[in-house]
């Protein structure tokens, strides 16, 4: 009769000290009443156990030690070298802890690195993303500036005229093509009277009056000013000394250019100022954003591996347990139904099912509000289903209800023996072309078939 073994009753001990010293593995049952199976098993947990005092600290490796043969689950672990992660979940186990319970710790680990590393993307893409938009603000004011000191440089000319000549010119002097235009309409008899001394012309070509003469105009104006004649337009007066369309004739008197409304140098300079004290404030705000975030960043990322720990041994059996739930659900339903089926997009789902007719429900499962409240990455679900319902536990519930977002969303919780639905999913989805379908119904088939044939 075979013994029963564990990796810690004296005589597993009795055949590993053998093992290491050298015995095959397959002498073993020729030795000691146990399988060829059972000195496979006991042969890799003493591998594990020589790898663990090499590279694990004392506590850990004695965990290993205490765990026996229900550390096997580990051994991809062992293989890849992650004695972090190793060490990771031998700090929560006990020796009550089960093979099971283990599976789920291994998957608790995939899931909390998996949330890392998406709050990390997501983190750096926010960085980069507002460190670009700095660099424009930044190149935007050099322009402003430069386009203040051109403006500067261009008024000036003016200050060797009166203050009353200097304002006269700012209101209606502007810039088009490098060159001195009217923006604004002068009474209209004395603009004709300009025209016809050459003081300023039209162009009809660009449809806008380019001054000829600046010394001319001004000594025109200080000649009217004190002569006491009107200089200035008058919409209700000049409208009527005007021929052709006066409906196109704003009441300010500006002109419209082939690029826009004209503005005089003093408006336009106005605007600069404005729009300088708009990006600098911008600027600002986004600096203390970045600020704020480079300094979060770590906090936020130690918070999201402290929630992601929090999953303790018995939520992640809870979290079984309602996964399979959800696989019966689906499967009373008509339903074709794996679970840990991962997405085109790289992304892995805990429960699937297609129907006859091809229709596909995805369920997500969450056991704790901080697991549920950190999961960023559903919305990546709905263009690979027609249904998406979260189960949740406990206060997770609470928090779905909480979020607006949320309640668009499926609701699946416990009732009686099984499920019900306590939200209808309301959401878009969008299987966006048959193939894809077709691509998703052969590989939850696929996934299904490799854990029937390997276990996992």
């Amino acid at each position: 009769m075979k013994a029963t073994i564990t990796g810690t009753d004296s005589l597993s001990q009795r055949i590993i000290l053998d093992l290491q010293r050298g015995i095959k593995v397959s002498a073993v049952p020729e030795i000691y009443p146990v399988s060829l199976d059972q000195a496979k098993r006991l042969s890799r947990y003493s591998k594990l156990l020589l790898q663990a005092e090499t590279n694990l600290h004392k506590e850990a490796y004695e965990r290993v030690k205490m765990l026996g043969l229900k550390v096997l689950p580990l051994a991809k672990l062992f293989r890849s070298g992650d004695w972090e992660g190793i060490s990771e979940i031998l700090s929560v186990v006990t020796d009550e802890t089960t093979r099971d319970e283990l599976e789920l710790m291994i998957k608790g680990l995939e899931e909390k690195r998996e949330r890392i590393r998406e709050f990390k993307e997501e983190s750096s893409s926010k960085i980069k993303s507002l460190q670009e938009r700095e660099q424009e603000l930044i190149s935007k004011v050099q322009r402003i500036e430069q386009l203040q000191d051109e403006i500067r440089k261009e008024i000036n000319f003016l200050e060797a005229y009166p203050p009353a000549v200097h304002e006269f010119l700012l209101q209606h002097i502007g810039l088009f093509k490098g060159q001195y235009v009217l923006a604004k309409r002068l009474d209209v008899n004395w603009q004709r009277s300009l025209r016809k001394r050459n003081v300023i012309r039209y162009d009809e070509n660009d449809y806008v009056y380019y001054i000829c003469d600046l010394d001319g105009l001004v000594i025109s104006y200080e000649k009217r000013v004190k002569q006491g004649k009107k200089c200035l337009w008058d919409y209700d007066i000049d409208i009527n000394r005007i021929r052709g369309d006066i409906f196109s004739i704003p009441k300010d008197g500006r002109y419209r250019l082939p690029t826009g409304l004209a503005e005089d140098l003093q408006s336009e300079l106005k605007l600069l100022q404005k729009e300088l004290k708009r990006i600098r404030n911008e600027q600002k705000e986004i600096e203390n954003e970045l600020k704020n975030l480079k300094k979060s960043t770590i906090k936020t990322y130690m918070e999201s591996v402290e929630a992601s720990n929090t999953l303790s041994v018995k939520e992640l059996k809870r979290h079984g347990e309602l996964q399979n739930k959800a696989m019966k659900w689906l499967y009373q339903q008509g339903y074709v139904v794996a679970s840990e089926w991962t997405l085109p997009n790289g992304k892995r789902v805990d429960v699937a099912g297609f129907n006859e007719n091809g229709r596909i429900i995805i369920v997500e499962v969450k056991v704790s509000r901080a697991d549920f409240l950190q999961d960023r990455k559903w919305k990546t679900y709905l263009d690979y289903c027609d249904e998406f319902y979260f189960l949740l536990d406990g206060d997770a519930i609470k928090a779905f209800w909480e979020i607006l977002e949320h309640p668009q969303c499926g609701l699946l919780s416990e009732h009686r023996q099984g499920l019900e639905i306590r939200n209808l999913d309301q959401l878009q989805h969008n299987i966006k072309r048959e193939e894809l379908r077709e691509e998703l119904l052969f590989n939850i088939s696929r996934s299904l078939a490799k854990k029937i044939v390997y276990g996992y």
